[in-house]
């Protein structure tokens, strides 16, 4: 019996190393921006995963890496050197995008997007495919994905408003130990709370959690 423990202990980590090893970092990027009067942090990817951690900083920090698989490595390195993400002031906000996205050949590449934000900033984020993961926001926050899922958390007495529709999929509230699902067509969460932030999330297919913690 301890070998069998044994066995599933180390399993995970095999797994997360060999899927490690099956990829190869072809690009990254790293940079910080101070926003001076910028009053919106907008984000704009056309596929890839999203992780948003507030902080008490002044600046939003951004770090981009770009993989690819190893089976199709030639194939995948020319379609991923073309991508580019470019943050830039645009007005009043600062605007985070991938562009030159080949289309239809997206195929064996990952693109993980990391950003620390101040995190009484507003954000917007728009992914046509991934996921997202957003927390420790204190302001509005909007999350719109055609193809994937969403996962936010936030203080429970800092929201004023959830409002979460999802096409086709799940649509989760958790308060404490309440859980909401959405119900409806499309999946409808509308929730009223004593603070003054708005979480506005909508899915096309996929699942969207919010999760309101004390």
């Amino acid at each position: 019996m301890r070998k069998h423990i044994l066995i599933l202990l180390i399993l995970p980590t095999f797994l997360a190393t060999a899927a490690a090893a099956a990829e190869v970092e072809i690009k990254t990027f790293q940079q910080s921006y101070l926003l001076g009067k910028a009053h919106l942090v907008n984000v704009d990817m056309s596929f890839g995963e999203i992780r948003v951690e507030g902080t008490d900083g002044l600046e939003v920090a951004v770090e981009f890496r770009l993989t690819c698989k190893r089976e199709d490595l030639d194939k995948c390195r020319r379609r991923a050197e073309r991508l580019q993400l470019v943050p830039r002031m645009k007005g009043e906000k600062l605007v985070v995008r991938l562009k030159k996205t080949p289309r239809g050949k997206i195929q064996g590449i990952r693109a993980l997007l990391l950003l620390r934000v101040p995190k009484d900033v507003p954000l917007d984020v728009d992914l046509r495919s991934g996921q997202v993961f957003v927390d420790r926001m204190r302001s509005d926050v909007e999350i719109d994905v055609a193809f994937g899922d969403a996962d936010l958390v936030a203080k429970h007495g800092l929201v004023s408003d959830v409002d979460v529709d999802v096409v086709a999929g799940k649509a989760e509230l958790w308060l404490g130990d309440g859980h909401l699902k959405g119900s409806g067509w499309p999946r409808s969460i509308k929730w009223r709370g004593p603070g003054e932030s708005r979480i506005n999330v909508n899915l096309g297919t996929g699942k969207a959690r919010v999760r309101l913690e004390e």
